[in-house]
């Protein structure tokens, strides 16, 4: 019998319905909808999965809350956003430091771990401007992401 579905390397795709039978395999790094074709097919080409550009994906971590505490700051509201948008603090360190625009937040992001090759998983913080230390405000103003004075800088 068959089936009519079509296999691609790591999935099986259903024509009929136009999506994928499988979640994707790089999670939410493809997108909110984990069993869509790609969004832009043209643009997104890597059938054998070598490409040699870096998926970053943000994970909550479970002691930074919603609130600042004595000892920890709080959990960014849009960690994965803070993440897309924002950059190395310097060459020897996988340290970034991002910029929610939506939720004015600046984030401290740490790399927890290696999922792959390809991928890496950050967790981070909310910090306020003046917390910052040098270099990562120095990296923020290069980046155009905020001002001198540690506005954020809107999209």
């Amino acid at each position: 019998m068959a089936t009519r579905l079509h296999y691609n390397l790591f999935r099986y795709y259903d024509p009929e319905s136009g999506r994928f039978t499988q979640p994707d395999p790089i999670g939410l790094a493809g997108g909110i909808n984990l069993y869509q074709y790609a969004p832009n097919p043209m643009g997104w080409i890597d059938p054998l999965g070598l490409s040699g550009e870096k998926v970053n994906v943000y994970k909550d971590a479970p002691y930074h809350g919603t609130t600042d505490n004595s000892v920890k700051s709080r959990a960014p509201i849009n960690g994965q956003g803070a993440l897309d948008n924002s950059v190395q603090v310097k060459p020897t360190s996988p340290r970034r430091v991002g910029v929610d625009v939506a939720n004015n937040e600046i984030v401290v992001l740490d790399k927890t771990r290696s999922l792959s090759d390809s991928m890496d998983e950050y967790h981070g913080h909310v910090r306020e401007w003046d917390a910052l230390d040098n270099k990562q405000q120095s990296a923020l103003m290069k980046a155009g992401k905020t001002t001198r004075k540690g506005r954020i800088c809107g999209e």
